[in-house]
Order: structure tokens, then C-alpha cells, then sequence
């Protein structure tokens, strides 16, 4: 129960203790989700109230979601200033600015998180060089290896998101680049990459992307969303050189 948590955290005799302040964070930013998904389902009508006006009901919970996830970022930075470097509270401000609308931040944060992730995969990289190395322990740090990878693909995925948002098109290709360097075999990297090179006009690579994305989704079945899609982003990009080959004979 979140609000179980929340009081618990708030209720510690160690506030100084970052752990209680990233565990508080934790439960605020759940908190805060709660309200805004029941927010959602009032205007969608997929959740009744007993609120005379349904729609200030609404209003009343994101604010409450707000609140929270404002507390939760205090709380994120606090665990930071007691315990500098701090993944999970970094990852954490990586979300909460996101929730909040702070794109600007979120950025800032997932840039500080990836650096933290590749520092961490350095130096267990350099611990597996160790020919003494047990066999255990090696399974051990190539599977963190491996959790990191992950980490760095989400919050790549994520700034990737947001620059599309914001129309920075040649910074969404990048991080989808970046994604791809890291895990070549991923689908969703290619079939992003392929809808942002159309909208960019660069309809070859578009539809050479989107081709590799079918290559590594061979498993899909051929009426899958995803399979559909991609068909009919090929082609729109054939119809699109097709038309500039002919406007360029024109000429």
C-alpha cells in the first residue's frame, strides 16, 4: 500500500538517512501516478465519482499528483546531497522532471544517469579482464553489465521521445543511434529511426531502415500492428521517390 509507505518513510526517526528520503521519494512518485491514472479515467468516463462536477474531481487529483511528484523531486535531490551519485535517485529525477513537464530537466538528469551507467560498466569491464576472476563473479558483473545496457537503452529510448516531441527530429535519430551502437538486434530503435528519417524527407534511408526493422521482426505475424505499419511506411517512402524521380526528369 503506497500511503502505508508514505507514512512510514515520513514517520522514520532517520531523515538523514538517504535511504528513507529515496524510499519517500519512491512512494510520492507512485502516489502521484495513482492520481493521475484515476484523473484520467474520471474524463474518460472509464471510472465513476461521487463528485457533483466529475470534471473538478479531476482537476482536484492532478494537482494532488503535482504535489506529489514536486515533494518526490525534493526528495530525489535530498537523497542526492546525502548520497552523491545515487542511480536509483537520479533515475528517479529522470521520471519525476518528466511527470512534472520539466522536458528541459528530464534531458539534463538521463544525460547524468547514462554517464553514471557507462562509468559503472567501465569499471566492472576492467574487474572481468582479471584472468583470477571466479566464475561466479563473473557471471555477476556481466550480468550487471547487462542491467546497465538495459538502463542506458531505456532513458536513451526516453530523451529520444522527447526531442520527437519537441520536433529536434536529428537529435531523436541520434539517441536512436545511440540505442542501435548498444543493442543492434532491437527492433523498436529501427522502426522509431525510420518514422523520424520520413518525417525528416530522407525517404531512402527511411525505407532501408524500416526494412531492417522487418528483418529482425520476422517473427511477428504478417497482420501485427507493428508489421502493418511498417508496410505502409514503405509505401508512402516509395510513392515519395517515385514522385521526386519523376520531378527530377521533369528538370
Amino acid at each position: 500500500d503506497i500511503r502505508a509507505a508514505e507514512a512510514i518513510f515520513r514517520a522514520h526517526p532517520a531523515q538523514h538517512d538517504f535511504r528513507v528520503q529515496l524510499g519517500l521519494g519512491v512512494a510520492l512518485e507512485r502516489l502521484g501516478v495513482l492520481f493521475e491514472d484515476a484523473a484520467s479515467a474520471i474524463r474518460s468516463g472509464d471510472r465513476t465519482t461521487d463528485a457533483l462536477d466529475p470534471a473538478k474531481r479531476a482537476d482536484e487529483l492532478e494537482s494532488h499528483a503535482q504535489e506529489a511528484w514536486t515533494e518526490c523531486k525534493a526528495c530525489y535531490l535530498e537523497t542526492l546531497e546525502i548520497h552523491l551519485g545515487n542511480t536509483k535517485a537520479v533515475a528517479g529525477l529522470v521520471r519525476v522532471c518528466a511527470l512534472l513537464g520539466d522536458e528541459a530537466a528530464s534531458i539534463r538528469w538521463g544525460r547524468e544517469y547514462i554517464e553514471i551507467l557507462k562509468s559503472a560498466s567501465r569499471v566492472r569491464q576492467l574487474e572481468l579482464e582479471d584472468a583470477t576472476l571466479a566464475a561466479n563473479r563473473e557471471s555477476e558483473l556481466k550480468g550487471a553489465i547487462a542491467l546497465n545496457d538495459e538502463a542506458t537503452i531505456k532513458t536513451h529510448l526516453h530523451i529520444s521521445t522527447i526531442y520527437t516531441r519537441q520536433e529536434n527530429l536529428q537529435g531523436a535519430v541520434d539517441e536512436l543511434g545511440a540505442v542501435i551502437a548498444i543493442n543492434p538486434d532491437l527492433p523498436q530503435a529501427y522502426s522509431r529511426r525510420a518514422a523520424i528519417y520520413f518525417r525528416l524527407a530522407q525517404y531512402q534511408r527511411a525505407s532501408d531502415t524500416m526494412n531492417t526493422f522487418l528483418k529482425l521482426s520476422a517473427h511477428l505475424p504478417f497482420d501485427h500492428p507493428d508489421i502493418r505499419q511498417a508496410y505502409a511506411l514503405l509505401r508512402r517512402c516509395k510513392d515519395a521517390l517515385s514522385a521526386g524521380d519523376l520531378v527530377g526528369s521533369k528538370n
